[in-house]
């Protein structure tokens, strides 16, 4: 049994008390993603952006069935680059996207089916915090790829996923490990939750 220790992705979705108070009115419905909302390594060296609205979700549970990000959504931004550790031993591989969609009902429903899909896939239940009163969730889960009773020390291939359902958004983070598996990353320059409440009005806040 290994213990992992959720730190990097749970950071950039700030679990369940992120910073930024809700608009005082609601906001319009959004159509789009703004073209100046920013993801987490914005303008780092070796990242990419994409705002292919039909761009595969970056979070697959299960790889052979349909892509449940694709039905009801209307936009994407999709960003994948190099993750260092401290002291720049072992480096990663992010993948992220801010997928927008129709409605919250839209959106929810693809949470619910990627929770799904990751209990039906062998996916580690390591949190899925569904917010009592409040429009925001998230679910943090993650796989090793070594074969069974491999070592912990010897663990080669790791993956880890995040995603954070705020109105009609989702925000996924999938991370690859190939090698050498390191706790601390060096932290992101962009907060996504002040991102989301700054630029598009989805703020935390009671529903």
């Amino acid at each position: 049994m290994r213990i992992v220790a959720v730190v990097v992705l749970v950071a950039l979705a700030g679990g369940c008390t992120p910073p930024g108070t809700a608009p005082a009115a609601p906001p319009s419905p959004l159509v789009e993603i703004p073209a100046q909302m920013r993801l987490s390594h914005h303008g780092e060296p070796g990242w990419t952006r994409s705002d292919d609205p039909q761009a595969p979700g970056v979070f697959q549970p299960c790889p052979d069935q349909p892509d449940p990000t694709l039905v009801g959504r209307v936009d994407a931004l999709t960003a994948v680059g190099p993750l260092t550790s401290v002291g720049a031993a072992v480096t990663a591989t992010l993948h992220e996207q801010l997928l927008l969609f129709a409605t919250d009902d839209a959106a929810s429903t693809a949470m619910i089916a990627l929770v799904k899909a990751k209990a039906a896939c062998g996916w580690a239940d390591v949190m899925v915090d569904w917010v009592p009163g409040f429009d925001s969730d998230v679910m943090v889960t993650s796989r090793w790829l070594d074969p069974p009773g491999t070592p912990p020390h010897l663990t080669t291939a790791r993956e880890e996923a995040t995603v954070l359902h705020r109105g009609p958004a989702l925000w996924l983070a999938f991370r690859e490990d190939r090698g050498a598996f390191a706790a601390d990353f060096k932290a992101a320059p962009v907060d996504v939750r002040a991102e989301l409440c700054q630029v598009m009005g989805l703020c935390y806040r009671a529903n």
